[in-house]
């Protein structure tokens, strides 16, 4: 073997030892170094009232999704197809983990979810936000990820928060009404069947009387039968305020036919005048001084001229007579 041949026999060697330190040292870094590094992404949900403050016992539950810009995105736990849904309830604030092992840039999404039931609810911010993970690669072999979330100008938004304004809600209300006149006093047992109040009702809502009293219901009182026959009005669209419902029953006798008390005067009808039975009062007739007789003068007065008038007949007669006996 000559020098030339010998010569490249050690350099091919050489060549065989650098790669194996190589391979030697890629496994060292591969076991004492990270393979994998995590983040954790926080952000909160909060409830407050029209008149600004938060409120505390809000328990309302709400779903917000994580999805990924490409769906090889690393996901937390659970995720399926590059999305990942999870819930928060009341004001409270959760944190979703993410593991990364590979370097790279990744985006995602996070926002509340379209399958929310947001009825009575206003969002008074952002409901959406674009979420930037960088992962880099340590001199020492470790994964180090930088995450950061913006608004829809662009602005870095630290733990992204998701504000709701609760609005105000009305109470539907029930009251009873007699519908036959003189039984205005409704029986106990009749009261006992109001529906309860009902709550959280909003501006917009068309609200419909209770179906827990059926139209024909009866109750049996006051030597009678009530009859439930219906509700007044049959619906109400809510407006800024509480709405009322009045359920109507009327009353039968079980002697048959009504049993009204004496109706109660309603002011917007005219009044009506009931005749009386007092006798009627005697003619009067004036004196001579132009006063108004009493009714024993008024007698006396007819007595006279009767008899004043049979006086003159008398005269006349005897007047006759005599006539009669000169002529003859």
């Amino acid at each position: 073997m000559n020098k030339k041949q010998t010569m490249k026999k050690l350099k091919m060697v050489l060549i065989g030892c650098l790669i194996m330190v190589s391979c030697i040292t890629e496994k060292v870094s591969l076991v004492y170094a990270d393979s994998s590094a995590s983040i954790n992404v926080l952000f909160d949900q909060e409830f407050i009232g029209e008149g600004g403050k938060r409120i505390t016992t809000a328990d309302r539950e709400l779903i917000y999704e994580l999805v990924a810009k490409e769906s090889s995105n690393p996901m937390p736990t659970g995720s399926v197809g590059g999305v990942y849904e999870t819930t928060l309830k009341g004001n409270d604030a959760d944190d979703l983990k993410i593991i990364f092992d590979q370097v790279g840039k990744f985006e995602y999404t996070l926002r509340a979810s379209a399958k929310n039931d947001l009825r009575g609810l206003i969002p008074t911010g952002e409901t959406s936000y674009r979420l930037e993970v960088t992962v880099l690669k340590k001199m020492s072999g470790e994964l180090e990820p930088f995450a950061f979330a913006f608004n829809s100008d662009g602005e870095k938004i630290l733990d992204p928060p998701f504000v709701y304004t609760v609005q105000d809600t009305h109470n539907v209300k029930y009251g009873f009404q007699s519908g036959t006149k003189g039984m205005g006093d409704l029986p106990q047992a009749v009261k006992d069947m109001l529906p309860a109040t009902e709550h959280g009702k909003l501006d917009g809502d068309v609200v419909t009387p209770s179906s827990s009293l059926a139209i024909g219901t009866t109750v049996e009182a006051n030597g009678g039968t009530w009859t439930f026959i219906g509700w007044e009005p049959t619906s109400q669209t809510v407006d800024g305020e509480d709405v009322m419902f009045i359920g109507i029953w009327e009353f039968k006798s079980h002697s048959g036919g009504e049993t009204p008390k004496e109706p109660e005067h309603d002011p917007q009808s005219p009044t009506i005048k009931r005749p009386t039975s007092k006798p009627l009062a005697r003619p009067v007739a004036a004196t001579k001084k132009g006063g108004i007789a009493k009714t024993g003068d008024t007698t006396k007065i007819y007595t006279l001229v009767a008899l004043a008038a049979a006086s003159a007949g008398l005269v006349i007669l005897a007047v006759v007579k005599r006539r009669r006996r000169d002529e003859e």
